[in-house]
């Protein structure tokens, strides 16, 4: 849900730390393997490409905004 709103222009640059925080709790502390295969590119493309992505989210929520101010 939260990478749909950060595609849809909703997201915001906290989403950016939820999703590691989240992506943290699933590291470690479960017997599920799938959790860590799933936490860890997550968290690698976080960590490399922030800028990317507050970039992005910030483009979107300008352009959100001014869609909902000409409609």
């Amino acid at each position: 849900k939260i990478l749909k709103n950060i595609i849809a222009g909703k997201g915001k640059p906290r989403d950016l730390d939820l999703l590691l925080d989240i992506a943290d709790g699933m590291e470690n502390r479960t017997i599920c393997a799938l959790a860590v295969a799933a936490a860890w590119p997550l968290q690698s493309y976080i960590t490399k490409f922030r800028d990317e992505f507050e970039a992005y989210i910030k483009l979107n929520q300008a352009n959100h905004i001014l869609v909902g101010v000409a409609s």
